[in-house]
């Protein structure tokens, strides 16, 4: 009898950045004026190894840090969307995948008005999306979008980085 396999946890970092020396770490598509759009083109046969094959599901969970500014709580809350398949939620939303909410907080790190993203779902359940899907290079679409469900949020000038926890199980 075939023991099953034990989870395995991969992680995928990202940037808004075009500047990186790893250049699959640079966005191939994100609007100047708002990096609230972004996307990359990501290998998920290399990331994975290929061992995406042994397993049925997939958890991703992300951490994500975007630098201090000043944000206006009542336009620039949302939620945090990515094009990830998913048969286990189905938003009417602009992507079909919601990672979590996004709200501006006080920044940890002074004493200004100012504040940052700093949103962590690490130690949270996550949200399952289709492994099936996250096969070879595709492209990941990640929106940050205005409680409208519809729009996305404005005035994100700041470059952000978000650490992509995938953990396939069956």
């Amino acid at each position: 009898m075939n023991k099953p396999e034990s989870n395995e946890i991969y992680t995928l970092a990202l940037t808004t950045s075009n500047t990186n020396t790893n250049k699959d770490n640079n966005p191939v598509l994100r609007i100047a004026s708002n990096y609230a759009d972004v996307t990359w083109n990501v290998d998920y046969d290399t990331l994975f190894r290929g061992r995406q094959k042994l397993f049925k599901y997939c958890r991703v969970r992300f951490s994500l840090y975007q630098g201090t500014a000043t944000y206006n709580w009542n336009i620039q809350t949302g939620y945090l969307a990515a094009n990830f398949s998913s048969d286990f939620n189905a938003p009417t939303t602009m992507l079909p995948t919601i990672l979590s909410l996004l709200y501006a907080q006080q920044t940890p790190n002074n004493q200004t008005t100012d504040q940052c993203y700093i949103i962590s779902t690490l130690n949270e359940c996550g949200v399952d999306i289709n492994l099936s899907s996250l096969v070879a290079r595709q492209y990941l679409n990640i929106k940050w979008v205005n409680d409208d469900g519809y729009s996305l949020i404005g005035n994100i000038a700041k470059d952000w980085e978000i650490l992509l926890q995938f953990e396939l199980y069956n």
